[in-house]
């Protein structure tokens, strides 16, 4: 137990990152990579390990459904977004509120 606060540094990594570059999947794959080399305690036994991990993730056909939703999800949410329907949803909702709420 003496070293497990050494568990949180890759979700600090994800954290940070995601609030610095406002994107997650950079953090994501930089904090798999430090994970990884936190538990092989090794570079390239790290780097070695995390290819591993996402090889076998990415070859379950499960994984590849739930992934492939979130794609298509995202691209719809962004295709709403471009078409304003968000801000149309935003405003419709703000309106139904009682706090007021300036954007």
């Amino acid at each position: 137990m003496e070293h497990s606060w050494l568990s949180l540094i890759p979700f600090l990594i994800v954290i940070g990152m995601a609030i610095w570059l406002k994107d997650i999947l950079p953090g994501l794959v930089l904090g798999l990579v430090v994970g990884s080399i936190l538990v092989t305690s090794n570079v390239l036994g790290g780097i070695q390990q995390s290819i591993t991990y996402i090889v076998t993730t990415l070859s379950d056909p499960t994984n590849i459904k739930i992934v492939s939703f979130l794609y298509v999800f995202g691209g719809l949410v962004g295709m709403m977004n471009i078409a304003g329907g968000i801000k149309g949803l935003r405003n419709g909702l703000g309106r139904k509120s009682r706090v007021n709420v300036v954007c």
